[in-house]
């Protein structure tokens, strides 16, 4: 399988990176947690309001997550390019057609 992005794994942040710690746990990621939350804090020019959760959330580093679920997803090859289009199973990018029998284009819907 070959992945192709316009950055490096995890380069750009794309997400507030905030997820439920059970969440990171289960999925093996807890070396990407920064802090845990047991409540939620809005702020607005008038007052403070907290709201009690039934789970904790946590922030994460954006680049060490995206790491770890890259080597969970082991083995495929990983380019940085952008997509133009394809003809059948030739990818055209920026920097050259590719061929493989899969290709996932991971620009994300602000790529097109």
């Amino acid at each position: 399988m070959l992945v192709i992005d316009r950055y490096e794994i995890g380069e750009r942040q794309t997400s507030a990176c905030g997820i439920p710690t059970g969440w990171l746990h289960a999925l093996g990621l807890g070396e990407a947690l920064q802090q845990t939350f047991p409540e939620l804090v809005i702020h607005t020019p008038h007052a403070t309001v907290r709201y009690d959760l039934p789970w904790s959330f946590s922030t994460f580093d954006y680049r060490t997550l995206c790491g770890l679920l890259a080597e969970q997803g082991r083995p495929f090859e990983f380019e940085t390019a952008k997509v133009n289009g394809r003809s059948g199973s030739t990818v055209h990018t920026d920097r050259g057609d590719i061929r493989s029998p899969l290709i996932v284009d991971a620009l994300g819907w602000r790529g097109c």
